[in-house]
């Protein structure tokens, strides 16, 4: 009998409490997309190229949440082609003589400890790094296909 009269008690003050907290909580501001995702994200740089503007409602927990996803990486998993690994000039000089040949195509030099490697391109499949690499073979004989976490590509 105690319990019933606790439970109903209760359950109607949690209600009314929740109901009280839920109401002081909900307060919507309008953001702008750069507000939100930040002026360098993916979206904001969409939205920029197009004519228009978004606002968009969010609850100041929402905000939080979006805050995080910003902060996240944009890249997958794909392949590059790796023309050489070695000294700083070697490489240096390699993606040098590369961008001449493929001004276009991204080129990236990373540190591997003691050694510096250039790969280049975002490819998603391994079959279209394959066929890049066939036009790089002619001046960079020894390179070859890695897997590696890609930045994603450019919409058109």
């Amino acid at each position: 009998m105690r319990i019933i009269r606790f439970v109903i008690f209760i359950v109607p003050v949690s209600l009314v409490f929740n109901t009280l907290q839920a109401q002081s909580t909900k307060e919507q501001r309008s953001y702008t997309i750069d507000e939100v995702m930040g002026a360098n994200s993916y979206s904001s740089r969409l939205n920029q190229q197009q004519n228009g503007v978004l606002n968009l409602i969010i609850e100041p927990g929402v905000r939080q949440l979006l805050s995080k996803s910003t902060e996240a990486d944009y890249k997958m998993d794909g392949f590059r082609v790796q023309l050489c690994f070695g000294s700083r000039e070697k490489a240096t000089d390699a993606k040098t003589e590369f961008l001449k040949e493929f001004p276009k195509i991204k080129s990236y030099i990373t540190w591997l400890e003691p050694n510096f490697r250039v790969r280049v391109g975002n490819f998603r499949t391994q079959l279209d790094a394959e066929a890049f690499l066939q036009k790089v073979k002619r001046s960079f004989p020894t390179a070859y296909v890695v897997p590696e976490r890609i930045e994603l590509p450019e919409l058109e």
